[in-house]
């Protein structure tokens, strides 16, 4: 089975990251390089209406495609511990 190069983790712990996590998602979508895999941590808020259905799921340039895990994280730590747990990367 092959393995992403890399796992690249995008943090979302509040609704004030929705922009800038939106444009970090966007910029990973335009890479032409696409041996990597994408994991979002949504911690301790809802998950984002543009970031639940299964299309931004399967919609992805990313050889690898996207995780999303939602839980409450107490520390950032914590978040970034549970993106090391499934992910998949050679690299982190």
């Amino acid at each position: 089975m092959a393995q992403p190069f890399f796992t690249i983790y995008v943090p979302f712990h509040s609704e004030a990251y929705a922009d800038a996590a939106k444009r970090a998602l966007a910029s990973l979508e335009d890479q032409f390089f696409q041996s990597f895999e994408i994991v979002v941590v949504v911690n301790g808020t809802n998950i984002p209406f543009w970031c639940n259905p299964a299309s931004f799921l399967s919609d992805t340039r990313a050889a690898f495609g996207k995780q999303v895990i939602a839980g409450r994280f107490p520390t950032l730590a914590s978040a970034a511990n549970a993106a090391l747990a499934i992910a998949k990367g050679r690299g982190f």
